[in-house]
């Protein structure tokens, strides 16, 4: 089961090592937070410190536009339905 083509995991680690803000989407929950926290461990020793939520709320769905630094999980009807990131 693949979920990540090599160069998207190459460079969510740059992102993530390099403070950037990371949002995940897909179908499937599961696939949301197995991705999310693979990503977590392959940075270690060290700790991501930044906002984690694997999978966000539909009500939260907003907080994507926001200023900070985050790794977020979004459901793909949520992204379709609200069209985030636009």
């Amino acid at each position: 089961m693949h979920s990540l083509h090599e160069e998207r995991i190459r460079q969510l680690l740059k992102n993530v090592l390099l403070d950037m803000s990371n949002l995940f989407v897909s179908a499937d929950k599961s696939k949301l937070v197995a991705c999310a926290e693979a990503i977590k461990a392959l940075i270690f020793p060290f700790r991501y410190e930044m906002v984690y939520v694997p999978i966000l709320p539909k009500v939260l769905v907003d907080r994507v536009e926001t200023p900070f630094v985050y790794m977020l999980g979004v459901e793909r009807s949520v992204f379709e339905k609200n069209d985030v990131g636009s």
